[in-house]
């Protein structure tokens, strides 16, 4: 692993900052715009890198910047990192990242507009305290006591309404008897006229009608 010092790694930085407009014109190919960046090191330093070794210690210098804000916000992940504090003050302009232009700053705005707009349609406002009351008096005991008694007074209706089945059986005389198919038996009936009426009176005639 490549050793650098702080005068090579400032001349890094100093370098990618100044050509950060041609490094975001460039496309996906930039490795002779690293190469380019490795050649100026080497002249001033008079070291050996090379366009690979150049981008990998810049990326490593963008990581240790975040890693360094994730650990100032908190973030039990993160741990403390030497070259992120190191070198925090250069990367704090985020000077790496693509410039902003005209088209970008409409687009930035109409996103933001769309978000807050989003927010406020699916906003729903609290209920007011009458609101919540009336929903609680459809629901208090006395109002589930009234519905209970309705309930009652129409099964009672329903129930007069409808036949007895508590009607008693007309009762058969006792001196009635039925065999034992339950058939009532007529031989037996008592034919007699009841104890009350005087057995002789009842053998004569009216008193207004004439004996022949």
């Amino acid at each position: 692993m490549l050793e650098w010092t702080d005068t090579q790694t400032r001349t890094l930085i100093n370098e990618r900052r100044n050509r950060n407009i041609e490094y975001h014109n460039l496309g996906r190919n930039r490795n002779a715009f690293w190469n380019s960046i490795a050649n100026r090191i080497n002249q001033e330093h008079n070291t050996s890198f090379n366009g690979g070794h150049c981008k990998e210690k810049f990326l490593n210098l963008v990581w240790g910047y975040n890693v360094m804000c994730e650990y100032m916000a908190g973030s039990r992940r993160a741990r403390r990192n030497r070259l992120g504090a190191q070198y925090f003050d250069e990367f704090r302009t985020h000077f790496w990242e693509r410039p902003e232009d005209d088209f970008d700053r409409i687009r930035n705005m109409n996103s933001s507009n769309r978000r807050r707009r989003g927010i406020e349609e699916n906003h729903t406002p609290a209920p007011s305290i009458g609101e919540v009351e009336h929903v609680l008096s459809q629901i208090s005991p006395g109002n589930q006591r009234s519905r209970r008694t309705s309930v009652d007074s129409r099964r009672s209706r329903r129930r007069s309404a409808s036949p007895s089945h508590n009607t008693p059986l007309t009762r058969v005389d006792d001196n009635v008897n039925a065999d034992a198919g339950g058939t009532i038996n007529t031989d037996t009936v008592n034919t007699n006229p009841p104890s009350h009426v005087d057995a002789t009176s009842a053998q004569q005639p009216p008193a207004n009608v004439e004996e022949s």
